[in-house]
């Protein structure tokens, strides 16, 4: 029974299935982020854009990853680095959908989106660059193609705790030492 759904889930409904392991992933990581992260009660309006946000990933996740293996074919040392450097490139992009889908599901104008990734883009591409793609080595070189979404997934629960608490943190700016030192006064 087991072996029939999944057969049917990663071979016949993959898109399908693709959707709804982002939107239950995304949700799953916020819930968790929100535990760790959060004293007051557990914001559900937060959650569902997070989930609603997953689905995009889903859609996005499996056009990606049948895009780098259909253009990077197979397993080699040489294709996995492709694969990882296009990872790389595109983590911008894909950061940049985070921060316009969740600012929009949260109310946020464009301008606000935009200075939420300006602020933010560092972190994203530090986390994914040092930790998420050496990840998807494993991924690239050891699973069959059907399953890399599923992986990411897993992946993903850690790195979308992180998400979860970076896209509602609020940074101050830091002012220059010149600017907070008061100024000298005369004798």
């Amino acid at each position: 029974m087991l072996s029939r759904f999944t057969r049917r889930a990663f071979d016949e409904y993959l898109l399908f299935t693709n959707f709804a392991l982002g939107s239950t992933f995304m949700l799953g990581g916020d819930i968790l982020a929100q535990k760790v992260t959060r004293d007051g009660p557990h914001d559900w309006q937060r959650s569902k854009n997070m989930a609603i946000m997953g689905t995009g990933f889903g859609i996005m996740g499996h056009h990606w990853y049948k895009f780098l293996d259909k253009r990077f074919p197979g397993k080699s040392l040489q294709m996995v680095r492709n694969k990882l450097l296009c990872e790389c490139a595109a983590t911008p992009a894909f950061a940049g959908y985070t921060f316009i889908a969740f600012g929009k599901l949260q109310g946020k104008s464009m301008t606000e989106c935009g200075r939420d990734f300006r602020e933010k883009i560092k972190f994203i591409c530090v986390a994914d660059w040092f930790v998420y793609v050496p990840a998807q080595a494993i991924n690239f070189y050891f699973l069959p193609p059907k399953f890399r979404f599923l992986f990411v997934c897993g992946l993903s629960v850690i790195y979308d705790m992180f998400l979860a608490w970076l896209l509602t943190k609020e940074f101050q700016p830091i002012e220059s030492k010149a600017s907070v030192e008061e100024p000298k006064k005369g004798r």
